[in-house]
Protein backbone atom coordinates (compact mmCIF):
# COMPACT_ATOMS: atom_id res chain seq x y z
CA UNK A 1 0.00 0.00 0.00
CA UNK A 2 1.30 3.44 -0.99
CA UNK A 3 1.29 6.30 1.45
CA UNK A 4 -1.39 8.24 -1.13
CA UNK A 5 -3.37 4.75 -0.42
CA UNK A 6 -2.91 5.12 3.26
CA UNK A 7 -4.05 8.74 3.25
CA UNK A 8 -7.50 7.66 1.44
CA UNK A 9 -8.14 5.17 3.73
CA UNK A 10 -7.77 7.18 6.74
CA UNK A 11 -10.53 9.64 4.96
CA UNK A 12 -12.45 7.68 3.74
CA UNK A 13 -12.85 4.31 6.50
CA UNK A 14 -14.98 6.71 8.46
CA UNK A 15 -17.73 7.66 5.54
CA UNK A 16 -18.15 4.06 4.92
CA UNK A 17 -18.33 2.47 8.32
CA UNK A 18 -20.69 5.72 9.11
CA UNK A 19 -23.21 4.21 6.20
CA UNK A 20 -22.53 0.26 6.85
CA UNK A 21 -23.48 0.52 10.43
CA UNK A 22 -26.23 2.25 9.42
CA UNK A 23 -27.29 -0.50 6.63
CA UNK A 24 -26.25 -3.28 9.47
CA UNK A 25 -28.59 -1.55 11.69
CA UNK A 26 -31.76 -1.71 9.17
CA UNK A 27 -31.21 -5.36 8.60
CA UNK A 28 -30.95 -5.64 12.29
CA UNK A 29 -34.16 -3.73 12.86
CA UNK A 30 -36.27 -5.80 10.31
CA UNK A 31 -35.20 -9.22 11.62
CA UNK A 32 -35.85 -8.20 15.50
CA UNK A 33 -39.40 -7.80 13.46
CA UNK A 34 -39.61 -11.16 12.16
CA UNK A 35 -38.98 -9.74 8.39
CA UNK A 36 -36.60 -12.03 6.06
CA UNK A 37 -33.83 -9.96 4.70
CA UNK A 38 -32.06 -9.79 1.32
CA UNK A 39 -29.06 -7.49 1.85
CA UNK A 40 -28.10 -5.40 -1.77
CA UNK A 41 -29.91 -7.63 -4.27
CA UNK A 42 -29.98 -6.38 -7.68
CA UNK A 43 -31.93 -4.31 -9.39
CA UNK A 44 -34.31 -6.45 -11.69
CA UNK A 45 -36.72 -5.93 -14.47
CA UNK A 46 -40.27 -7.64 -14.81
CA UNK A 47 -38.69 -10.75 -16.13
CA UNK A 48 -36.50 -11.48 -13.43
CA UNK A 49 -33.26 -10.48 -15.06
CA UNK A 50 -31.06 -8.11 -13.95
CA UNK A 51 -31.73 -4.14 -15.14
CA UNK A 52 -29.03 -2.77 -17.27
CA UNK A 53 -29.65 1.22 -17.41
CA UNK A 54 -28.67 4.34 -18.38
CA UNK A 55 -25.53 6.10 -20.55
CA UNK A 56 -23.40 3.17 -19.69
CA UNK A 57 -25.79 0.31 -19.70
CA UNK A 58 -24.86 -1.05 -16.38
CA UNK A 59 -26.50 -3.13 -13.34
CA UNK A 60 -27.18 -1.63 -9.72
CA UNK A 61 -28.15 -2.58 -6.74
CA UNK A 62 -30.78 -1.92 -4.25
CA UNK A 63 -29.83 -1.62 -0.55
CA UNK A 64 -31.64 -3.85 1.09
CA UNK A 65 -35.18 -6.05 0.36
CA UNK A 66 -37.19 -7.10 3.46
CA UNK A 67 -39.78 -9.75 3.13
CA UNK A 68 -43.13 -9.95 5.87
CA UNK A 69 -46.21 -11.35 5.56
CA UNK A 70 -45.85 -11.46 1.82
CA UNK A 71 -44.81 -8.19 1.62
CA UNK A 72 -42.11 -6.72 0.06
CA UNK A 73 -39.87 -3.36 0.46
CA UNK A 74 -36.75 -1.98 -0.63
CA UNK A 75 -35.79 0.52 1.53
CA UNK A 76 -33.29 3.38 0.82
CA UNK A 77 -30.76 3.66 3.87
CA UNK A 78 -29.77 7.27 3.10
CA UNK A 79 -26.91 8.52 6.43
CA UNK A 80 -27.45 11.75 7.63
CA UNK A 81 -24.90 11.89 9.55
CA UNK A 82 -22.03 13.95 8.00
CA UNK A 83 -18.02 13.48 8.61
CA UNK A 84 -15.64 16.72 8.03
CA UNK A 85 -11.72 16.39 6.77
CA UNK A 86 -9.51 18.29 4.85
CA UNK A 87 -9.26 17.96 1.53
CA UNK A 88 -6.71 15.86 0.08
CA UNK A 89 -4.95 15.75 -3.41
CA UNK A 90 -4.12 12.30 -4.83
CA UNK A 91 -2.16 12.50 -8.36
CA UNK A 92 -2.23 9.77 -10.27
CA UNK A 93 0.96 8.56 -12.44
CA UNK A 94 -1.11 9.01 -15.91
CA UNK A 95 -0.93 12.71 -14.72
CA UNK A 96 -4.80 13.17 -14.08
CA UNK A 97 -5.78 14.43 -10.16
CA UNK A 98 -8.06 13.71 -7.59
CA UNK A 99 -9.32 16.12 -4.63
CA UNK A 100 -11.42 14.52 -2.32
CA UNK A 101 -13.68 16.65 -0.13
CA UNK A 102 -16.28 15.27 2.53
CA UNK A 103 -19.37 13.06 1.01
CA UNK A 104 -21.34 10.46 2.31
CA UNK A 105 -20.64 6.94 0.71
CA UNK A 106 -23.83 6.38 -0.15
CA UNK A 107 -24.21 9.66 -2.15
CA UNK A 108 -20.88 10.90 -3.84
CA UNK A 109 -20.81 13.50 -6.66
CA UNK A 110 -17.48 12.51 -8.90
CA UNK A 111 -16.79 15.68 -11.22
CA UNK A 112 -14.14 15.31 -13.68
CA UNK A 113 -12.91 17.94 -15.95
CA UNK A 114 -12.10 16.95 -19.58
CA UNK A 115 -9.56 17.24 -22.30
CA UNK A 116 -12.04 16.14 -25.10
CA UNK A 117 -16.03 16.51 -25.26
CA UNK A 118 -16.43 12.69 -25.25
CA UNK A 119 -13.80 10.89 -23.17
CA UNK A 120 -13.04 6.74 -23.06
CA UNK A 121 -15.50 5.88 -20.28
CA UNK A 122 -14.58 2.27 -21.34
CA UNK A 123 -12.19 2.19 -18.13
CA UNK A 124 -15.05 3.78 -15.61
CA UNK A 125 -17.41 0.83 -16.91
CA UNK A 126 -14.76 -1.83 -16.32
CA UNK A 127 -14.38 -0.46 -12.96
CA UNK A 128 -18.01 -0.43 -11.75
CA UNK A 129 -18.20 -3.76 -13.35
CA UNK A 130 -15.28 -5.08 -10.86
CA UNK A 131 -16.64 -3.67 -7.60
CA UNK A 132 -20.71 -4.20 -8.44
CA UNK A 133 -19.80 -7.95 -8.03
CA UNK A 134 -20.09 -9.68 -4.47
CA UNK A 135 -16.39 -9.01 -2.51
CA UNK A 136 -17.36 -10.43 0.94
CA UNK A 137 -14.95 -8.70 4.04
CA UNK A 138 -14.66 -9.51 7.80
CA UNK A 139 -15.63 -6.46 8.95
CA UNK A 140 -19.42 -6.79 7.55
CA UNK A 141 -19.55 -10.76 6.49
CA UNK A 142 -23.41 -9.93 5.88
CA UNK A 143 -22.75 -7.44 3.32
CA UNK A 144 -22.08 -8.12 -0.27
CA UNK A 145 -19.07 -5.62 -0.35
CA UNK A 146 -20.30 -3.99 -3.53
CA UNK A 147 -20.94 -0.87 -5.46
CA UNK A 148 -24.85 -0.05 -5.56
CA UNK A 149 -24.81 2.31 -8.89
CA UNK A 150 -23.70 5.20 -10.94
CA UNK A 151 -25.82 7.64 -12.19
CA UNK A 152 -25.96 9.54 -15.60
CA UNK A 153 -23.27 11.76 -16.77
CA UNK A 154 -24.39 15.70 -16.53
CA UNK A 155 -22.41 18.09 -18.58
CA UNK A 156 -21.29 21.92 -18.06
CA UNK A 157 -19.03 23.50 -20.09
CA UNK A 158 -15.97 21.56 -19.54
CA UNK A 159 -17.07 19.59 -16.67
CA UNK A 160 -18.69 16.26 -16.05
CA UNK A 161 -20.51 15.42 -13.32
CA UNK A 162 -21.39 11.26 -12.37
CA UNK A 163 -23.55 10.86 -9.01
CA UNK A 164 -22.08 7.10 -7.22
CA UNK A 165 -23.67 4.96 -4.59
CA UNK A 166 -20.88 3.31 -3.00
CA UNK A 167 -22.96 0.77 -1.00
CA UNK A 168 -20.71 -1.45 0.69
CA UNK A 169 -17.96 -1.33 -1.65
CA UNK A 170 -14.03 -2.17 -0.19
CA UNK A 171 -12.03 0.86 -0.08
CA UNK A 172 -9.23 -0.06 -2.74
CA UNK A 173 -12.40 1.03 -4.90
CA UNK A 174 -11.53 4.55 -4.80
CA UNK A 175 -7.88 4.25 -5.62
CA UNK A 176 -8.80 1.79 -8.30
CA UNK A 177 -11.64 4.20 -9.73
CA UNK A 178 -8.84 7.07 -9.58
CA UNK A 179 -6.78 5.07 -12.01
CA UNK A 180 -9.64 4.03 -14.30
CA UNK A 181 -10.23 7.62 -14.68
CA UNK A 182 -7.27 8.85 -15.28
CA UNK A 183 -7.20 6.05 -18.68
CA UNK A 184 -10.61 7.63 -19.47
CA UNK A 185 -8.63 10.96 -20.87
CA UNK A 186 -9.73 13.41 -18.25
CA UNK A 187 -7.13 15.86 -16.46
CA UNK A 188 -8.61 16.32 -13.56
CA UNK A 189 -11.37 15.00 -11.10
CA UNK A 190 -13.24 15.86 -7.89
CA UNK A 191 -15.09 13.87 -5.12
CA UNK A 192 -17.58 15.54 -3.05
CA UNK A 193 -20.99 16.00 -1.37
CA UNK A 194 -23.72 15.70 -4.42
CA UNK A 195 -24.81 19.08 -5.36
CA UNK A 196 -28.61 20.46 -5.42
CA UNK A 197 -27.75 21.15 -8.90
CA UNK A 198 -27.31 17.66 -10.19
CA UNK A 199 -29.74 16.17 -8.17
CA UNK A 200 -31.65 18.51 -6.36
CA UNK A 201 -32.93 17.96 -3.19
CA UNK A 202 -34.21 13.95 -3.36
CA UNK A 203 -32.00 10.99 -3.52
CA UNK A 204 -32.55 9.90 -7.12
CA UNK A 205 -31.98 5.91 -7.84
CA UNK A 206 -28.43 5.08 -9.51
CA UNK A 207 -29.35 4.12 -12.66
CA UNK A 208 -32.53 6.71 -12.48
CA UNK A 209 -32.28 10.17 -13.94
CA UNK A 210 -32.23 13.54 -12.31
CA UNK A 211 -33.23 16.36 -14.26
CA UNK A 212 -29.84 18.26 -14.81
CA UNK A 213 -28.56 14.56 -16.45
CA UNK A 214 -31.34 15.20 -19.69
CA UNK A 215 -28.41 16.06 -21.49
CA UNK A 216 -28.95 16.05 -25.09
CA UNK A 217 -25.29 15.84 -25.98
CA UNK A 218 -25.01 12.54 -24.01
CA UNK A 219 -28.49 11.42 -25.10
CA UNK A 220 -27.11 11.79 -28.75
CA UNK A 221 -23.73 10.02 -27.79
CA UNK A 222 -25.20 7.36 -25.96
CA UNK A 223 -27.19 6.29 -28.99
CA UNK A 224 -24.55 6.45 -31.19
CA UNK A 225 -21.66 4.88 -28.66
CA UNK A 226 -24.11 2.14 -27.39
CA UNK A 227 -22.33 -0.79 -28.97
CA UNK A 228 -19.35 0.05 -27.57
CA UNK A 229 -20.71 0.12 -23.81
CA UNK A 230 -22.18 -3.27 -24.41
CA UNK A 231 -19.38 -5.24 -25.44
CA UNK A 232 -16.54 -3.68 -22.96
CA UNK A 233 -15.91 -6.32 -20.34
CA UNK A 234 -18.52 -8.98 -18.79
CA UNK A 235 -21.78 -7.75 -16.95
CA UNK A 236 -21.05 -10.68 -14.68
CA UNK A 237 -23.83 -10.48 -12.68
CA UNK A 238 -23.56 -14.03 -11.00
CA UNK A 239 -25.28 -13.84 -7.60
CA UNK A 240 -28.47 -13.92 -6.45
Amino acid sequence: MTVADRRLDDVLAPLRDLHLADLLETIAGALDKGAHVRPEPWRRGADGKVLREGFLHLPSRHDLEIVKGGRSTRPVVDTQMEIGFDAIETPDSSGFSMAIFPFQWQSAELMLETRQRMPNWTPLRLWFLEFVQSSYGEEAPDLHGALHGIGNPHRSGGKITFKIDFGSAPLRCVPALIEALGQTGAARGSLREVSEVYCGRERSPPGGRCRAAEDAGFRSASRESGARFAFAGRDATTDT
